[in-house]
Protein backbone atom coordinates (compact mmCIF):
# COMPACT_ATOMS: atom_id res chain seq x y z
CA UNK A 1 0.00 0.00 0.00
CA UNK A 2 1.39 3.39 -0.95
CA UNK A 3 2.31 5.91 1.67
CA UNK A 4 -0.03 8.87 2.23
CA UNK A 5 2.91 11.18 1.40
CA UNK A 6 2.24 10.50 -2.27
CA UNK A 7 -0.69 12.91 -2.07
CA UNK A 8 0.54 16.16 -3.53
CA UNK A 9 0.18 19.53 -1.86
CA UNK A 10 -2.63 20.57 -4.16
CA UNK A 11 -4.74 17.60 -3.04
CA UNK A 12 -4.16 18.42 0.64
CA UNK A 13 -5.24 22.01 -0.04
CA UNK A 14 -8.44 20.78 -1.76
CA UNK A 15 -9.25 18.55 1.21
CA UNK A 16 -8.72 21.48 3.61
CA UNK A 17 -10.92 23.77 1.52
CA UNK A 18 -13.63 21.08 1.34
CA UNK A 19 -13.63 20.55 5.12
CA UNK A 20 -13.55 24.33 5.73
CA UNK A 21 -16.64 24.78 3.55
CA UNK A 22 -14.76 26.97 1.07
CA UNK A 23 -15.39 24.66 -1.89
CA UNK A 24 -18.62 25.55 -3.68
CA UNK A 25 -20.65 24.91 -6.81
CA UNK A 26 -19.36 22.63 -9.52
CA UNK A 27 -15.96 22.22 -7.89
CA UNK A 28 -17.57 20.79 -4.73
CA UNK A 29 -19.83 18.49 -6.78
CA UNK A 30 -16.88 17.11 -8.73
CA UNK A 31 -14.87 16.62 -5.54
CA UNK A 32 -17.71 14.73 -3.79
CA UNK A 33 -18.10 12.44 -6.80
CA UNK A 34 -14.36 11.78 -6.66
CA UNK A 35 -14.71 10.75 -3.00
CA UNK A 36 -17.19 8.03 -3.97
CA UNK A 37 -14.96 6.55 -6.67
CA UNK A 38 -11.40 7.25 -5.44
CA UNK A 39 -10.74 4.97 -2.47
CA UNK A 40 -7.38 6.57 -1.76
CA UNK A 41 -8.94 10.05 -1.65
CA UNK A 42 -11.73 8.82 0.63
CA UNK A 43 -9.16 7.34 3.03
CA UNK A 44 -7.15 10.56 3.16
CA UNK A 45 -10.32 12.59 3.72
CA UNK A 46 -11.26 10.30 6.62
CA UNK A 47 -7.81 10.76 8.17
CA UNK A 48 -8.05 14.54 7.82
CA UNK A 49 -11.47 14.55 9.51
CA UNK A 50 -10.15 12.37 12.32
CA UNK A 51 -7.12 14.62 12.80
CA UNK A 52 -9.29 17.74 12.97
CA UNK A 53 -11.61 16.04 15.45
CA UNK A 54 -8.66 15.08 17.67
CA UNK A 55 -7.32 18.64 17.59
CA UNK A 56 -10.75 20.09 18.41
CA UNK A 57 -11.24 17.68 21.31
CA UNK A 58 -7.80 18.60 22.60
CA UNK A 59 -8.63 22.30 22.47
CA UNK A 60 -11.92 21.78 24.27
CA UNK A 61 -10.23 19.76 27.01
CA UNK A 62 -7.53 22.39 27.43
CA UNK A 63 -10.15 25.17 27.67
CA UNK A 64 -12.22 23.14 30.13
CA UNK A 65 -9.19 22.51 32.33
CA UNK A 66 -8.31 26.22 32.32
CA UNK A 67 -11.85 27.27 33.24
CA UNK A 68 -12.02 24.63 35.98
CA UNK A 69 -8.73 25.75 37.45
CA UNK A 70 -9.79 29.39 37.30
CA UNK A 71 -13.11 28.62 38.96
CA UNK A 72 -11.40 26.73 41.81
CA UNK A 73 -8.99 29.61 42.29
CA UNK A 74 -11.84 32.12 42.53
CA UNK A 75 -13.64 29.95 45.06
CA UNK A 76 -10.54 29.67 47.23
CA UNK A 77 -9.93 33.42 47.17
CA UNK A 78 -13.54 34.51 47.43
CA UNK A 79 -14.66 36.23 50.63
CA UNK A 80 -18.25 36.79 49.44
CA UNK A 81 -20.92 35.17 51.56
CA UNK A 82 -23.99 33.99 49.78
CA UNK A 83 -27.10 35.01 51.63
CA UNK A 84 -30.11 32.76 51.61
CA UNK A 85 -33.22 34.29 50.07
CA UNK A 86 -35.93 35.24 52.54
CA UNK A 87 -38.41 32.48 53.21
CA UNK A 88 -41.91 32.91 51.94
CA UNK A 89 -44.43 32.94 54.75
CA UNK A 90 -47.29 31.32 52.85
CA UNK A 91 -45.40 28.69 50.80
CA UNK A 92 -47.15 25.77 52.55
CA UNK A 93 -50.57 27.22 51.75
CA UNK A 94 -49.73 27.57 48.03
CA UNK A 95 -48.26 24.07 47.96
CA UNK A 96 -51.48 22.60 49.31
CA UNK A 97 -53.51 24.45 46.66
CA UNK A 98 -51.28 23.09 43.90
CA UNK A 99 -51.63 19.54 45.23
CA UNK A 100 -55.41 19.90 45.38
CA UNK A 101 -55.56 21.15 41.78
CA UNK A 102 -53.35 18.28 40.63
CA UNK A 103 -55.63 15.72 42.31
CA UNK A 104 -58.72 17.29 40.74
CA UNK A 105 -57.12 17.22 37.30
CA UNK A 106 -56.23 13.55 37.72
CA UNK A 107 -59.75 12.49 38.76
CA UNK A 108 -61.44 14.46 35.97
CA UNK A 109 -59.02 13.86 33.07
CA UNK A 110 -56.85 10.90 34.14
CA UNK A 111 -59.24 8.03 33.31
CA UNK A 112 -60.12 9.47 29.88
CA UNK A 113 -56.46 9.96 29.02
CA UNK A 114 -55.62 6.41 30.16
CA UNK A 115 -58.40 4.92 28.04
CA UNK A 116 -57.25 6.82 24.97
CA UNK A 117 -53.68 5.70 25.51
CA UNK A 118 -54.59 2.04 25.88
CA UNK A 119 -56.99 2.03 22.94
CA UNK A 120 -54.40 3.35 20.48
CA UNK A 121 -52.07 0.62 19.16
CA UNK A 122 -48.36 1.48 18.92
CA UNK A 123 -47.35 2.95 15.59
CA UNK A 124 -44.58 0.90 13.88
CA UNK A 125 -42.70 3.92 12.52
CA UNK A 126 -42.79 5.60 15.93
CA UNK A 127 -41.34 2.43 17.49
CA UNK A 128 -38.63 2.40 14.83
CA UNK A 129 -37.70 5.98 15.65
CA UNK A 130 -37.57 5.12 19.35
CA UNK A 131 -35.25 2.13 19.01
CA UNK A 132 -33.01 2.93 16.03
CA UNK A 133 -29.48 3.96 16.92
CA UNK A 134 -25.98 4.24 15.48
CA UNK A 135 -24.31 0.88 16.15
CA UNK A 136 -20.85 0.96 17.68
CA UNK A 137 -19.02 -2.29 18.29
CA UNK A 138 -17.34 -2.78 21.64
CA UNK A 139 -15.11 -5.72 20.69
CA UNK A 140 -12.35 -6.22 18.14
CA UNK A 141 -12.91 -8.22 14.97
CA UNK A 142 -12.22 -11.93 15.06
CA UNK A 143 -12.14 -14.46 12.24
CA UNK A 144 -12.43 -11.66 9.70
CA UNK A 145 -10.30 -10.83 6.61
CA UNK A 146 -6.88 -9.61 7.72
CA UNK A 147 -5.59 -8.00 4.51
CA UNK A 148 -3.94 -4.70 5.34
CA UNK A 149 -5.64 -2.88 2.45
CA UNK A 150 -9.06 -4.25 3.43
CA UNK A 151 -8.44 -3.48 7.09
CA UNK A 152 -7.61 0.17 6.35
CA UNK A 153 -10.61 0.60 4.05
CA UNK A 154 -12.98 -1.05 6.52
CA UNK A 155 -11.62 1.10 9.35
CA UNK A 156 -12.09 4.23 7.24
CA UNK A 157 -15.64 3.20 6.37
CA UNK A 158 -16.41 2.55 10.03
CA UNK A 159 -15.05 5.98 11.01
CA UNK A 160 -17.28 7.61 8.38
CA UNK A 161 -20.26 5.64 9.72
CA UNK A 162 -19.53 6.64 13.32
CA UNK A 163 -19.41 10.28 12.20
CA UNK A 164 -22.81 9.61 10.55
CA UNK A 165 -21.44 10.22 7.07
CA UNK A 166 -22.97 7.26 5.22
CA UNK A 167 -22.51 8.95 1.84
CA UNK A 168 -18.77 8.46 2.30
CA UNK A 169 -18.94 5.10 4.12
CA UNK A 170 -21.11 3.22 1.60
CA UNK A 171 -18.76 3.49 -1.44
CA UNK A 172 -15.88 2.03 0.59
CA UNK A 173 -18.05 -0.80 1.91
CA UNK A 174 -19.38 -1.60 -1.56
CA UNK A 175 -15.86 -1.61 -2.98
CA UNK A 176 -14.75 -4.08 -0.30
CA UNK A 177 -17.65 -6.41 -1.12
CA UNK A 178 -16.20 -6.91 -4.61
CA UNK A 179 -13.29 -8.86 -3.11
CA UNK A 180 -14.24 -11.88 -0.96
CA UNK A 181 -14.11 -12.90 1.77
CA UNK A 182 -16.27 -10.03 3.02
CA UNK A 183 -16.20 -9.06 6.71
CA UNK A 184 -19.47 -9.49 8.60
CA UNK A 185 -18.99 -5.96 9.94
CA UNK A 186 -19.12 -4.76 6.31
CA UNK A 187 -22.60 -6.23 5.77
CA UNK A 188 -23.81 -4.83 9.10
CA UNK A 189 -22.53 -1.29 8.45
CA UNK A 190 -23.77 -1.37 4.85
CA UNK A 191 -27.24 -2.38 6.03
CA UNK A 192 -27.29 0.32 8.71
CA UNK A 193 -26.26 3.03 6.25
CA UNK A 194 -29.04 1.94 3.89
CA UNK A 195 -31.50 1.83 6.79
CA UNK A 196 -30.59 5.36 7.87
CA UNK A 197 -30.94 6.40 4.21
CA UNK A 198 -34.58 5.17 4.16
CA UNK A 199 -33.89 1.98 2.20
CA UNK A 200 -35.11 -0.71 4.65
CA UNK A 201 -35.65 -3.39 2.00
CA UNK A 202 -32.09 -3.18 0.63
CA UNK A 203 -30.80 -2.93 4.20
CA UNK A 204 -32.42 -6.27 5.09
CA UNK A 205 -30.70 -7.92 2.14
CA UNK A 206 -27.35 -6.83 3.59
CA UNK A 207 -28.22 -8.08 7.10
CA UNK A 208 -29.31 -11.44 5.65
CA UNK A 209 -25.79 -12.00 4.26
CA UNK A 210 -24.22 -12.07 7.72
CA UNK A 211 -23.43 -15.74 8.47
CA UNK A 212 -24.90 -17.21 11.66
CA UNK A 213 -21.39 -18.36 12.59
CA UNK A 214 -20.50 -14.69 13.21
CA UNK A 215 -22.75 -14.81 16.25
CA UNK A 216 -22.45 -11.24 17.54
CA UNK A 217 -22.82 -9.55 14.16
CA UNK A 218 -25.58 -12.00 13.16
CA UNK A 219 -27.86 -11.10 16.09
CA UNK A 220 -27.17 -7.39 15.69
CA UNK A 221 -28.26 -7.89 12.08
CA UNK A 222 -31.43 -9.66 13.21
CA UNK A 223 -32.27 -6.78 15.58
CA UNK A 224 -31.89 -4.18 12.84
CA UNK A 225 -33.81 -6.44 10.44
CA UNK A 226 -36.79 -6.23 12.82
CA UNK A 227 -36.46 -2.45 12.91
CA UNK A 228 -36.32 -2.37 9.09
CA UNK A 229 -39.66 -4.20 8.99
CA UNK A 230 -41.12 -1.68 11.45
CA UNK A 231 -39.92 1.19 9.28
CA UNK A 232 -42.12 -0.25 6.53
CA UNK A 233 -45.02 -0.64 8.97
CA UNK A 234 -44.91 -4.46 8.93
CA UNK A 235 -45.34 -5.48 12.55
CA UNK A 236 -46.04 -9.17 11.86
CA UNK A 237 -42.68 -9.67 10.14
CA UNK A 238 -40.91 -7.68 12.87
CA UNK A 239 -42.59 -9.82 15.55
CA UNK A 240 -41.40 -13.05 13.88
CA UNK A 241 -37.80 -11.83 13.88
CA UNK A 242 -37.97 -10.65 17.49
CA UNK A 243 -39.38 -14.01 18.64
CA UNK A 244 -36.19 -15.68 17.39
CA UNK A 245 -34.29 -13.95 20.22
CA UNK A 246 -36.10 -16.07 22.84
CA UNK A 247 -33.51 -18.89 23.28
CA UNK A 248 -30.34 -16.82 22.90
CA UNK A 249 -28.22 -14.53 25.08
CA UNK A 250 -27.13 -11.34 23.34
CA UNK A 251 -26.68 -7.64 23.97
CA UNK A 252 -29.84 -6.83 21.96
CA UNK A 253 -32.05 -9.47 23.64
CA UNK A 254 -33.35 -7.16 26.38
CA UNK A 255 -34.48 -4.55 23.85
CA UNK A 256 -35.87 -7.27 21.60
CA UNK A 257 -38.00 -8.69 24.44
CA UNK A 258 -39.15 -5.19 25.40
CA UNK A 259 -40.15 -4.29 21.84
CA UNK A 260 -41.85 -7.68 21.35
CA UNK A 261 -43.96 -7.08 24.46
CA UNK A 262 -45.09 -3.71 23.08
CA UNK A 263 -46.01 -5.22 19.69
CA UNK A 264 -48.09 -7.96 21.33
CA UNK A 265 -50.17 -5.57 23.44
Amino acid sequence: MKNDDTFDQELYEKIDRYLDGEMEGEERTVFEKAIQTDVKLAQQLAKSKQARLSIELGRRKELKDKLTARGEELLRNSSIKVEEPPKQKNWLFFLMILMLLAMMAFFFFGPKFTQQTISQPPQPVALYEKYIDWYQRSTTLSNEPDSSDQAVMLDSAEQYYLSRDCSAALPLLQELQKTPPVASLNYLLSGLCLLHNDQPGVARSQFSRIPSTATDFYWHGQWYTALAWLKEGKTAEATTVLESFAPIRHKQKQKADELLKVLKQ
